[in-house]
C-alpha cells in the first residue's frame, strides 16, 4: 500500500485483459457516454444533496474516463459537496490512469487493483453512499449485484449501466449467445430477489444511443478498426471467432447496412438501486 498526497493504492497482480483500444474507438463511434450522462444527471439520488461528504465507489472503473464525468455530474448538482472515492479496477495500467482522470473531483482516492469479487470477500463490511457500477457486468457474476447493494449506506444508491438485449448486433442468436454478458435480462433475479427483500426500490430507465458503424465493414470484409471494435463489443477478439460466428457477424453486417445505412441503434439501460433507512 502506498500514500501519495491524500490518495492510497492497494496493488496487487492481476491477468485481466484490457479492452482499452477497441473502447477507445467505440466511444468516437457512438453518442453512448453523452446519453447515459444526461439520464444519470436527471436521476442522481437525493443522498448526494444531503451530506457535505460522500463516500462513492466505483467498480470496474476501467481509465477513469467515465468515472471522471459522473464525478463531475455530482459535484454540478451539489456545489461544495466532497468526495471520498474508493476505484476498484483489475488491469493496472487503467487504474493508473483513472487516479489522474478523477484526482480534480475528490479530495480522497483509495484505489483497489482487484476484481470485485475479491473485493467484496475481503471488504464486504465497508458502506458507501453511491456504488456505481458502470458495464461491468460484461465480466462478472450478475449475483454480485445482492452483495454490493449491502455494501450501501442507509439512503445510498447502486447505479447499474448496461447494454440490453434490444439491441441490432445482438439480433442474431449466434450473436446474441457469444454476448449474453451485455444484456439485462440477466440481471432479473437479483433484482428481483433484492425488490422482494422490501429494503430497496428500484428504478429503471431506457436510453437509445446511436452507433456509427461506417467504414467498417465492405464486401465481407471487416477493417481493422472494426475488428477491434467487435472484440471489444462482443468481448472477444474477433480472430478467435469460429466461422458461424463470423458468418452471423457478416449476415447482421450485411442487414445492417442494406436497412439502416451503417446507423444502428442500441437501447442502454441505467437502473438505480436505493437502500431505505
Amino acid at each position: 500500500m502506498v500514500e501519495t498526497d491524500n490518495k492510497t493504492y492497494q496493488t496487487q497482480k492481476t491477468d485481466s485483459k484490457s479492452y482499452e483500444k477497441g473502447y477507445g474507438i467505440f466511444l468516437t463511434r457512438t453518442n453512448f457516454r453523452e446519453k447515459i450522462l444526461t439520464s444519470f444527471n436527471e436521476s442522481l439520488p437525493q443522498v448526494i444533496y444531503a451530506k457535505k461528504i460522500v463516500q462513492i465507489l466505483d467498480v470496474g472503473c476501467g481509465n477513469g474516463k467515465m468515472s471522471s464525468k459522473y464525478l463531475e455530474s455530482i459535484t454540478a448538482s451539489s456545489p461544495g459537496i466532497e468526495i471520498d472515492l474508493y476505484l476498484i479496477e483489475p488491469a493496472e495500467e487503467s487504474l493508473k490512469s483513472a487516479c489522474l482522470e478523477v484526482n480534480d473531483f475528490t479530495r480522497s482516492v483509495t484505489v483497489f487493483n482487484t476484481s470485485i469479487e475479491e473485493f467484496v470477500k475481503l471488504h464486504g463490511g465497508m458502506k458507501f453512499d453511491i456504488i456505481i457500477a458502470s458495464y461491468v457486468f460484461y465480466h462478472t457474476d450478475p449475483d454480485i449485484i445482492t452483495k454490493l447493494a449491502a455494501c450501501l449506506s442507509s439512503m445510498g444508491s447502486l447505479a447499474i449501466m448496461m447494454g440490453t438485449g434490444k439491441h441490432p448486433l445482438r439480433s442474431h442468436p449466434v450473436l446474441k449467445e457469444i454476448s449474453k454478458h451485455g444484456d439485462t435480462n440477466l440481471l432479473e433475479a437479483p433484482l428481483i430477489n433484492l425488490k422482494s427483500s422490501g429494503n430497496y426500490q428500484i428504478s429503471r430507465n431506457e436510453v437509445i444511443t446511436d452507433v456509427d458503424l461506417k467504414g467498417f465493414w465492405k464486401d465481407d470484409v471487416l477493417s481493422p478498426e472494426g475488428e477491434d471494435f467487435f472484440s471489444f463489443i462482443f468481448n472477444n477478439e474477433i480472430v478467435t471467432f469460429s466461422n458461424q460466428q463470423l458468418t452471423a457477424l457478416n449476415e447482421t453486417l450485411s442487414r445492417i447496412f442494406n436497412n439502416e445505412d451503417g446507423i444502428i441503434h442500441p437501447i442502454h439501460e441505467l437502473i438505480w438501486i436505493e437502500r431505505g433507512v
